[in-house]
C-alpha cells in the first residue's frame, strides 16, 4: 500500500508532540498498527502498536517548518519513507495485515490539507 498526505504544524505544546498515520490497523490502532510519525523539531520515527515501541528513528537534521508532504510505501516488512527530500527505510515491519489508514496528531494542532491512499492489493476481499 502507499499513503500520501501533505500537512502543517499549526502550533505545538510539547517537545514531544507529533503528527502521523497509522496504517495496518485494525479496529483501533491501539491495539495493533504501525504509526510513522513526524516531530516539528526534526526526526521521523517508526513504531509499532501496542506499545508503542519505536523500531526506527531517523533524523531531518532540521526542524519541519511550513507545508510537509509526507509519503509511506509499504508491502511486507519494508517501509520506505519520503518527508520532502528526505528518504528513510526500514525492514522492520512486523503486522502483515490488511488494515485501515488513521491520521492522528499528538500535543499538536495540524491541519491535513491533502491525502490520498493507494491500495496494491490483489486480494479479492468480497
Amino acid at each position: 500500500g502507499a499513503v500520501k498526505v501533505k500537512f502543517v504544524f499549526d502550533a505545538t505544546r510539547s517537545p514531544k508532540e507529533w503528527f502521523g498515520v497509522y496504517f495496518r490497523a485494525g479496529s483501533s490502532p491501539l491495539l495493533g498498527s504501525h504509526l510513522v510519525y513526524v516531530r516539528q523539531q526534526g526526526s521521523v520515527e517508526v513504531a509499532i502498536y501496542p506499545g508503542p515501541q519505536v523500531i526506527d528513528r531517523f533524523s531531518l537534521g532540521h526542524s519541519v517548518m511550513g507545508v510537509g508532504t509526507l509519503a509511506l510505501e509499504f508491502e511486507n516488512d519494508h517501509l520506505e519513507i519520503q518527508l520532502g527530500s528526505n528518504q528513510f527505510t526500514t525492514n522492520k515491519l512486523s503486522h502483515q495485515v490488511a488494515g485501515s489508514i488513521v491520521f492522528a496528531a499528538w500535543q499538536a494542532d495540524v491541519t491535513v490539507s491533502w491525502a490520498e491512499m493507494i491500495c496494491r492489493d490483489t486480494i479479492d476481499w468480497s
